[in-house]
């Protein structure tokens, strides 16, 4: 009797499970592989103008230059979804049939002109929540932007909304110039959940900072982690938010920046590598060339350190082999270190993990093979 009973108990819990899984919500999910700047806008129109029920749109990017200068009215390379609960990925550096994600062969490139942005993503409507935006392996350039109005952020520019989140890693940004804006390589606002992590910022120009300037408001929380930026520049007679990273707090809002390098950016001994501005902004293991790095006070500043951060070269911002930047990171800042460097190497392969977008090489060569499968 007891065997009966036990039997029939797991095939109705079988039974009930099964019911469970066939009530659940099915979440549609589409992938694109992408090898042209017509395909990549189509893909983008796609998500923006809501043609079908995709809850999970991914975009895969083929290497190669990807160039925002398609005839359209708005902006081409523009990533806006206008419904909730979606959400889109958009990576690059992947193999011809998109099955495989290369970190150690050709990058891919998205290329800005005088009128356009690299880049640019919305989910801010003030109507849409839930969304969520992940932005992987890419190059942003843009040589000069100029356009009439709005001449802010020539690579990448967003803005994130209260109940909505972005993830942007392992991006590079270089030679990102704009003569009459500010933040030449990034400008994001944030009154929501900003992840931010494994990004290098070699080069850029602007009237005020050539480098990112990351705004939270309100209840907003910013995560920025493993960030290196260098060579950026104020070329304006005003450079009061300096140039390197600027970070503005407003409200509620919380930021933490860690293990990060800023260093070698404006040769101005006045110009800030770092520009703070309001309350809730925290610093951890944050390295900066200049005894004038603050234009204002962290609430924390923990660990910081100066002086060479030890880059192969003027410009190459790999770490030598004598780096003090190397095992000197918090091994799981606030939003998570991510599982890999700008170009796929793991992170926390030593004592903890670097400073900086770029993981030393291990000297035994392990994990070196520069390529992984749906790599998140």
């Amino acid at each position: 009797m007891l065997q009966t009973r036990a039997r029939y108990g797991f095939r109705t819990a079988g039974f009930l499970l099964a019911l469970l899984a066939f009530a659940a919500p099915v979440r549609a999910v589409t992938s694109v592989c992408v090898a042209t700047s017509q395909e990549l806008a189509a893909a983008l129109g796609h998500v923006n103008a809501l043609n079908g029920a995709d809850s999970e749109y991914m975009i895969r990017l083929r290497p190669g230059t990807y160039v925002n200068d398609l005839p359209s009215a708005g902006h081409a390379f523009h990533v806006a979804p206008n419904r909730s609960n979606q959400t889109v990925i958009l990576s690059g550096s992947w193999s011809e049939n998109c099955q495989v994600r290369h970190y150690d062969g050709p990058r891919t490139t998205l290329l800005g002109t005088a009128s356009r942005r690299a880049l640019e993503f919305h989910l801010d409507d003030g109507v849409h929540t839930g969304n969520r935006l992940i932005l992987q392996d890419l190059d942003l350039r843009n040589l000069l932007f100029n356009p009439p109005q709005d001449n802010v952020a020539a690579c990448l520019a967003g803005a994130v909304g209260p109940g909505n989140e972005a993830t942007i890693e392992r991006l590079a940004m270089s030679l990102c110039y704009t003569m009459q804006g500010q933040m030449a390589s990034v400008l994001i606002y944030n009154s929501g959940k900003l992840v931010f992590r494994n990004v290098l910022v070699d080069g850029g120009g602007a009237l005020e900072n050539g480098g990112i300037g990351v705004m939270t408001v309100d209840q907003g929380v910013s995560y920025l982690s493993q960030l290196t930026v260098t060579h950026t520049k104020s070329l304006g007679p005003d450079s009061g938010f300096g140039s390197g990273i600027a970070l503005l707090n407003a409200g509620s809002a919380v930021t933490h920046l860690t293990n990060s390098v800023v260093w070698g950016n404006d040769p101005d001994p006045d110009t800030a590598d770092l520009y703070l501005h309001g309350p809730g902004i925290t610093l951890t293991r944050v390295h900066h060339g200049k005894l004038k790095t603050l234009g204002g006070a962290p609430a924390a500043n923990v660990s910081p350190s100066v002086g060479d951060p030890g880059f192969v070269s003027a410009g190459d911002a790999h770490l030598r082999p004598d780096s003090i930047l190397i095992d000197s990171g918090v091994y799981s800042p606030p939003g998570g270190a991510g599982s890999y460097d700008l170009e796929g190497k793991p992170r926390k392969r030593g004592v903890t993990t670097d400073v900086g977008a770029y993981e030393a090489p291990v000297p035994d060569g392990l994990f070196e093979d520069g390529f992984d499968q749906n790599a998140g």
